[in-house]
């Protein structure tokens, strides 16, 4: 009996790792796009692995703040 239990938690936690690593990609990769962009450092992305609040915020700073690259292609 406890052998059901065990392939019913590993299946759960299975599934929960690929939500987890999907929902980790839908905004790790349009934050990179955006980091690109504006020229930052790549270990800026380390704040979406904050749960929940680090890709909002990442992706907030990122949309406020002026890009750096345009700018020192411009000077």
């Amino acid at each position: 009996m406890s052998g059901q239990y065990f392939q019913a938690d590993w299946y759960y936690s299975t599934s929960a790792l690929f939500a987890m690593l999907i929902l980790l990609a839908l905004f790790a990769l349009p934050a990179r796009v955006i980091q690109k962009r504006h020229g930052y450092p790549v270990w800026t992305l380390v704040f979406c692995l904050v749960p929940y609040m680090g890709p909002y915020i990442l992706l907030w700073a990122f949309a406020t703040s002026e890009p750096r690259k345009i700018e020192e292609d411009l000077s």
